[in-house]
């Protein structure tokens, strides 16, 4: 199972790392954005790979705990970790999402630094990986290659939104958090901290669920005033509820002919993102803009949910369940023969194998597979129905005496 066990022994780190921090990136509209470069300590010029991140690219002040800052270098690739606009030390207003054309900047950025070779990679999970997807379109020159693990590229259909419904449980709760920080970053965290404690049941979590009360607030649009933070973005997302061109215009894989980046898909069964996942394999795969691009999507799910880190093998991940060890990947050995195929032109093999391994559940094994969907797929329709006074599923079609009450949704 090569995609996904590359080695019994992946390469060997051969190198120290050194860190040059604080570095400085101006946009092209002339907002300053920071970032650290994690190099190898060698001599000449080394294939680079960025990532780009809401979150702060230091905890507490401290270099960035991301593994890849660390793995990469070893192996003789330049890491960028760079704040997005308005976060961690970045200039600027924050707006979700909307990382296209300063992630295109970053990439030009990277690949002009004195370490890099001018051969640009992309790596990162979750809001890095939606990142990864929102540049992809704009094909900056010296990008090469893209890694997204298990990120959103619709936002109305598989993020803020799911298939039009708002993302109210954790959605809110992801909103309330980043606010916090907001409001850090202008000084006035104090004046606001009580207001925002009072939405949250544990205020001290990192990602705290919101109370009860706070759930039931009703009309919906009142958090775009609750959550104001220095920028109006969540009025904004929840005045664009029904879709629309506002969000058509955001929807990745409907530009999925203007890609021209080999990229290696990650999810997972249990991720809530894993809808994007196969979307944006599958549109990349069909329409991608050359033949090129056409071949070189590759994509692999697990069994395991939206984990922190993707990187740290596990045989779990989804509630109790055990996959057993055949579940156990390293993400990194895999992602590293991915990269060095394209940014170092080794192992060849990477473009001979099949494009999908998949973690099959209940026989718990990897398969190789050629095509997304299945066109062996049997599909299965199930009914609603009332029988035995018990709203429910069947396999059975319903008879018209069998036809369900209205469902009401409390």
């Amino acid at each position: 199972m090569t995609s996904v066990r590359p080695a019994e022994h992946p390469r060997d780190p051969l190198y120290e790392v050194v860190v040059e921090e604080h570095l400085v990136m101006t946009a092209r509209d002339g907002t300053a954005l920071v970032a650290d470069v994690f190099r190898p300590d060698a001599p000449g010029r080394h294939p680079t790979l960025v990532m780009r991140t809401p979150y702060g690219r230091r905890h507490r002040g401290q270099l960035a705990q991301n593994s890849e800052v660390t793995f990469y270098p070893q192996r003789g690739y330049v890491v960028v970790i760079q704040d997005v606009r308005g976060r961690g030390e970045s200039q600027g207003r924050y707006r979700p999402f909307a990382e296209g054309p300063d992630t295109y900047d970053a990439i030009e950025w990277a690949a002009s630094l004195p370490w890099s070779d001018g051969n640009v990679g992309m790596v990162g999970q979750s809001y890095l990986a939606s990142a990864q997807y929102a540049a992809a379109p704009l094909r900056p020159p010296s990008l090469r290659v893209m890694s997204p693990v298990a990120g959103a590229a619709n936002h109305h259909l598989n993020s803020i939104f799911r298939t039009g419904v708002f993302e109210l449980r954790w959605r809110l709760a992801y909103f309330t958090a980043m606010e916090r920080a907001t409001y850090a970053r202008a000084g006035t965290y104090k004046q606001e901290r009580s207001r925002l404690d009072s939405y949250v049941l544990d205020p001290a979590a990192p990602l705290s669920m919101l109370t009860d009360e706070s759930y039931r607030h009703l009309p919906l649009k009142d958090w775009g005033t609750r959550l104001r933070g220095d920028v109006p973005y969540v009025a904004e997302l929840l005045e664009h509820d029904g879709g629309g061109p506002y969000w058509q215009e955001r929807a990745i894989e409907s530009r999925a002919h203007e890609i021209d980046t080999p990229m290696l898909h990650v999810g997972s069964w249990y991720d809530a993102f894993i809808s994007d996942t196969l979307r944006m394999f599958t549109a990349v795969r069909a329409n991608g803009r050359t033949e090129q691009a056409r071949r070189g999507q590759r994509l692999i799910v697990g069994p395991w949910g939206h984990l922190q880190p993707y990187t740290e093998p596990t045989t779990g991940g989804a509630g109790d369940i055990d996959f057993g060890e055949h579940a156990r990947i390293s993400l990194h050995d895999v992602q590293l023969r991915w990269f060095d195929h394209h940014l170092r032109s080794a192992d060849g093999d990477v473009v001979d194998e099949p494009p999908i391994t998949i973690f099959v559940m209940g026989t718990n094994e990897w398969r190789h597979e050629h095509e997304w969907p299945l066109a062996r797929t049997q599909y299965t329709p199930l009914y609603l129905t009332s029988a035995d006074s018990e709203r429910s599923l069947s396999f059975e079609q319903p008879g018209p005496q069998e036809e369900p009450d209205v469902y009401v949704y409390d």
